[in-house]
């Protein structure tokens, strides 16, 4: 394609990397943060229970109590170039998007979540992809490589929350998919 429109690749500035779910993603995940028994870890710091810096758009401090009472979950840091959302992807393609083609791709026919991770500047992607040792160059050529995005989407959606037990970091996605064993 570079090639045809006469374009070189320069880098990449933003990236959008989304998991489908065939349940409730967005539930489990509120579930999970209610009752573990874990410190949850938002943004670097830990909530404490009486305030969340960061956790839904909409509301810059807010209890853990009310953090959950938001229809979708959503999170982003100081300047809003990291972000993680989850939401009803089928309902948003039937109401608005219209792209049905999701829908045949993930043979998704009934409940289809979305948890969707964003790095929206290049001055926070960068630093991202070399502490994983991942070039962007490398990236931009292997954007369909299931192993790359995956590194690349844990490590983002960690650097807006996760779970801790003592010292131990635990993927919030992988303490839900845990749970369901």
């Amino acid at each position: 394609m570079e090639a045809a429109l006469g374009m070189k690749f320069y880098r990449i500035s933003k990236i959008d990397i989304a998991v489908d779910f065939d349940f409730n993603i967005q539930k489990r995940l509120i579930a999970l943060l209610k009752t573990t028994p874990y410190d949850i870890i938002v943004n670097g710091r830990i909530a404490n229970r009486k305030s969340v810096k960061g956790l839904n758009v909409h509301a810059y401090n807010i209890s853990i109590s009310r953090m959950f009472a938001h229809p979708e979950l959503s999170i982003s840091n100081d300047d809003s170039t990291l972000q993680m959302k989850t939401y009803n992807k089928r309902k948003e393609i039937e109401e608005s998007s219209g792209k049905a083609y999701i829908t045949e791709c993930t043979g998704f026919t009934g409940t289809h979540y979305r948890l969707e991770v964003t790095c929206k500047n290049y001055k926070r992607l960068l630093p991202t992809l070399k502490a994983l040792g991942i070039d962007d160059t490398y990236l931009y050529v292997h954007l369909d490589n299931d192993e790359t995005l995956k590194t690349l989407f844990c490590d983002i959606l960690n650097r807006l929350i996760y779970l801790r037990k003592g010292r131990k970091q635990i993927n919030i996605i992988d303490e839900v998919l845990n749970d369901l064993k």
